[in-house]
């Protein structure tokens, strides 16, 4: 269920969604919360902006079924099953800041959600092991497909249909171009908080178009594929929001997906548009509220548990 800049949108009728507008699908707040941005006519769905949460969400969600059959074959075919273009890059940047990592019992627990074929958390693995040769990794990826394959006898992956089902907390976290994709997704956040053990990380990337979508209104939204926004000013509430007891180790723009070599124009276009938010984000009392420079398409959050706390029921409780 990963994203993917190819996605497109596709038209829903009445028949395939259902009313969203009784509370916020992302923090559950029961508050008014205003329309921003049109996402599709006859129907007609709007993005509904939170002001708890900063979210903006569908008005109107598609059914389950409805995304079950989306999402069934999306993957076949390609010939990968992930976002970024470069993994082991995607690997160096979440532990260019996940340095002080503690793994107990000489294992690592990796829990990547929404990863596709796995290959992000993989790349994390070999990364780690790199730094800790005599540990074991073991990875949870909770998607559709099969995971990729290792010939590494210290890694061991294992593919879980549903979050619900995970029995081992994780000492890292992925929810890496996900969650824009679940409708009803405070459960899915609440549980992948519960599941961080003290000092873990917790790293999650979303899109965030409604900023640049006002500048370019043609711009393809992808619904239903995208059915949440979650910018910088959501994931900087985040800690508030959820009550986590967390350290922010950063939060700016997403790095960009494709290459230079295969993709030079359009990377080379979202690095002049997230150059600013860069160097807002050098400044941490600025950068830690609303971003005043929005026009950057994606942000990314990491963060680490600080305590023994746990996540129950909205709230942190002691263990």
């Amino acid at each position: 269920m990963n994203a993917s800049a190819c996605h497109g949108s596709c038209h829903l009728k009445i028949d395939d969604l259902y009313d969203a507008t009784a509370q916020c699908p992302v923090c559950e707040s029961t508050l008014s919360r205003r329309a921003v941005l049109k996402i599709q006519a006859d129907p007609e769905i709007w993005l509904l902006h939170c002001s708890v949460c900063r979210a903006a969400s569908a008005s109107w969600m598609p059914r389950p079924e409805v995304l079950h059959e989306i999402y069934r074959d999306y993957y076949v075919g390609k010939e990968k099953q992930n976002t970024m273009s470069n993994a082991d890059r995607f690997a160096r940047h979440i532990l260019h800041y996940a340095t002080k990592l503690v793994f107990a019992d000489k294992k690592a627990n990796i829990i990547d959600y929404g990863g596709g074929d796995g290959a992000l958390a993989l790349a994390l693995a070999h990364r780690i092991l790199k730094r800790h040769p005599r540990i074991t990794v073991q990875i949870a990826v909770v998607d559709y497909f099969p995971p990729v394959t290792t010939r590494d006898s210290r890694i061991r992956i294992e593919r879980i249909d549903r979050l619900n089902e995970l029995t081992t907390d994780a000492e890292i976290v992925l929810a890496s171009a996900i969650l824009e994709h679940i409708p009803q997704c405070c459960a899915s956040i609440r549980e992948l908080f519960s599941r961080l053990c003290p000092g873990g990380i917790f790293y999650a990337r979303t899109p965030w178009v409604v900023p640049v979508a006002r500048l370019f209104p043609n711009i393809d939204l992808t619904f239903p594929f995208h059915v949440h926004d979650m910018g910088g000013d959501f994931w900087n509430h985040v800690p508030k929001t959820f009550m986590l007891p967390v350290d922010v180790l950063r939060t700016g723009p997403s790095p960009i997906e494709t290459g230079y070599l295969r993709n030079p124009i359009r990377s080379t276009v979202a690095s002049v548009l997230k150059l600013p938010a860069r160097f807002e984000a050098m400044f941490p009392s600025r950068s830690s509220g609303e971003p005043f420079w929005r026009l950057v398409g994606g942000w990314e959050m990491l963060l680490r548990r600080k305590s023994s706390a746990y996540l129950e029921g909205g709230s942190i409780q002691k263990q």
